[in-house]
């Protein structure tokens, strides 16, 4: 190190040796407190994602048993029991986990007579997800729940479309052989409805 006075700083003095211990101290301390807080963070995040993984598997529980109670016709436990579920899933953004809950909570309301109600659900929550998801099965057998109201309204020909246009095609894409028979059939029970 030189000094713009002509002088020179000896390396080796005790003053440079003491500023060069100070801030390696300041360095190792500093490494310290980051890995401390590193340390803390990691065993944060991991127990955060344990009890994540303790409510994903609690909300998977509750729908299996919702599946069963829907299945008996206790429309109102399984229901309370898909709200419960839905709640961990948007508490975690899980946007897949929550479209399949929402869709099954439409067929819950559906099953209860709450006609109106599943179909705003399909309409402006299940589908608009599955588009974003990119989920086109999904999002097919949301609209064909769709057409099905639309039937039992009377809009027979926005079924069809429904079933049709939307629908079959993307069974059709996929191969789907199951999902597009029952389709086929359900367009057939529309046609005949409107004596075609």
């Amino acid at each position: 190190f030189g000094s713009s006075g002509g002088g020179s700083v000896n390396v080796g003095s005790p003053s440079v040796q003491s500023y060069r211990e100070g801030r390696l101290i300041i360095h190792v301390m500093d490494a310290a407190a980051n890995r401390e807080l590193w340390f803390g963070s990691i065993a944060g995040s991991i127990e955060k994602s344990r009890l994540d993984a303790d409510a994903v598997a609690r909300a998977v529980a509750l729908g299996k048993v919702a599946n069963v109670l829907q299945w008996r016709g206790q429309l109102d436990e399984a229901l309370r029991l898909r709200t419960e579920g839905l709640a961990v899933f948007e508490r975690l953004g899980d946007e897949r986990e929550r479209a399949v809950t929402l869709g099954k909570i439409a067929e819950i309301r559906f099953s209860r007579g709450e006609v109106d109600e599943a179909f705003r659900l399909w309409r402006d929550e299940v589908v608009p997800a599955f588009d974003r998801l990119g989920a086109a099965r999904e999002r097919a057998m949301a609209l064909g729940q769709m057409a099905q109201v639309l039937a039992l309204r009377g809009q027979i020909d926005d079924a069809l479309r429904l079933h049709r246009e939307e629908e079959l095609p993307v069974y059709e894409r996929l191969g789907a052989v199951r999902e597009r028979a029952i389709t086929q059939g359900r367009v057939a029970d529309l046609l005949a409805a409107k004596g075609l």
